[in-house]
């Protein structure tokens, strides 16, 4: 609660704030990938009738995380929360995807086109039906193909010698048989999760999705899309970034896409090779926000609305890298100006530098040591 979002509510309340705060948000435990998300069904049911709209932003945004986390939280937390949506007197949802369910497409993709049995490659596989129910059971069974993949007599030998070269490297004892099986235990984990995501990434890829992610989220959305007794709205972002007004200009409270590439930057690192044509697309925070609201409202008045609302900037203000990679330079530049200690004479004006095809744009600075 000490976020600056609350900061209007903080200064029309005062002391009250807290005690508002409470009359308002009562915050409930629980886990999507659970049913009724870990309730007692009693206490769902009783939560749920007094709900008008459930607004899902819950969801795995790892981009290739094994195969089975990201049908847990994205695949079967939409299942859970559309069954607990029913049990509302008049079924809401709006559900937080992303842009990229689009995949690997160019060109212009249009809020209106289906969802249910998308998949990127449509075109290029032409006759091939997407089933969103197949897809899932096929990578359930993918995951359990793992498993018994990991139970093979000659995989489970190589466990062994993984883990007791690990204890030699440790200077544990090797044949120390109770410490040893806990070891093997940990590369068989492992070694699922690496494999199930090499399966769930192989699968995503060919039907044209980047990622596990980009794949998972899109079946969720047309799980949510093809239930015909709930008024739903897919509401899809593209890369959410720092907030444009509120609660101030650059407001973030993670580290996300461009802030690691801003901090590198600052603290020297002097190239970053990109395509300066390429588009990042970011949208700030607050827009985001704004664009779920609005998605909520239409979807409590109006019993059909839209079924897809994107909110991102490609289109209508785009972002290449060449002139976000000069804002860094810009930026650098004016960081090192107003600082006090460092070596200000040793800096130099950030350039854009490009290479021979013409492909590439780099940001360099060259800065003393003493400047970082």
């Amino acid at each position: 609660m000490t976020s600056p979002t609350f900061d209007p509510l903080r200064e029309k309340y005062g002391d009250g704030f807290d005690d508002f705060i409470k009359s308002k948000v009562v915050p409930v435990n629980g886990d999507v990938g659970n049913e009724y998300l870990g309730l007692d069904e009693k206490e769902a049911k009783k939560i749920m009738r007094d709900t008008d709209i459930i607004i899902n932003g819950a969801g795995n945004v790892t981009f290739n995380p094994p195969l089975e986390s990201a049908l847990r939280t994205n695949i079967n937390g939409s299942n859970n929360i559309i069954k607990l949506a029913r049990m509302m007197k008049k079924p809401r949802l709006v559900h937080v995807s992303t842009c990229f369910v689009a995949g690997k497409r160019s060109g212009p993709i249009w809020e209106n086109e289906p969802v249910v049995g998308y998949f990127p490659r449509k075109d290029e596989l032409v006759g091939t039906v997407f089933d969103v129910n197949r897809e899932v059971e096929d990578c359930a069974r993918l995951s359990e193909q793992a498993r018994q993949e990991a139970d093979d007599a000659v995989q489970h030998a190589k466990f062994r010698e993984q883990a007791r070269s690990r204890f030699i490297e440790e200077g544990r004892d090797p044949d120390d048989e109770a410490e040893l099986k806990s070891a093997i235990f940990r590369e068989r984990k492992m070694w699922i999760r690496e494999r199930t995501t090499e399966l769930g990434t192989e699968r995503a890829e060919y039907w044209g999705w980047t990622n596990i992610y980009t794949y998972s989220k899109s079946l969720a959305e047309q799980i949510i899309a093809s239930q015909d007794d709930i008024v739903k709205v897919l509401l899809r972002p593209s890369i959410v970034e720092s907030s444009n007004q509120y609660p101030f200009p650059g407001w973030n409270e993670g580290f996300t896409t461009t802030a690691p590439l801003i901090l590198i930057a600052l603290r020297g690192q002097p190239i970053i090779p990109v395509n300066e044509k390429l588009i990042l697309d970011v949208i700030p925070v607050d827009m985001v926000s704004g664009a779920i609201l609005a998605a909520t409202m239409n979807a409590l008045v109006d019993p059909k609305p839209p079924l897809v609302f994107q909110a991102s900037s490609g289109a209508s203000n785009p972002n290449d890298m060449k002139r976000i990679v000069g804002l860094v330079g810009l930026y650098k530049r004016q960081h090192f100006e107003d600082k006090e200690t460092g070596n200000q004479d040793r800096e130099q004006a950030s350039r854009h530098d490009r290479d021979a095809d013409g492909k590439t744009a780099n940001i360099r600075a060259d800065l003393g040591a003493d400047a970082q």
